[in-house]
């Protein structure tokens, strides 16, 4: 199943929701720092807003 991430911060339910065997389409946050971190961590979009 497919999800995305609103208000993502650094990642902390991405990482957990694909552990649990979700997929991440893309994410979504407006803290520039947590966005900067989450782009590190993981492959797919997350767009600041």
């Amino acid at each position: 199943m497919k999800f995305i991430d609103l208000f993502a911060g650094c990642g902390g339910m991405t990482l957990g929701f694909q552990n649990a065997g979700f997929e991440p389409v893309a994410a979504f946050d407006n803290w520039k720092a947590a966005c900067q971190v989450y782009r590190a961590n993981f492959a797919h979009e997350i767009r600041e807003i």
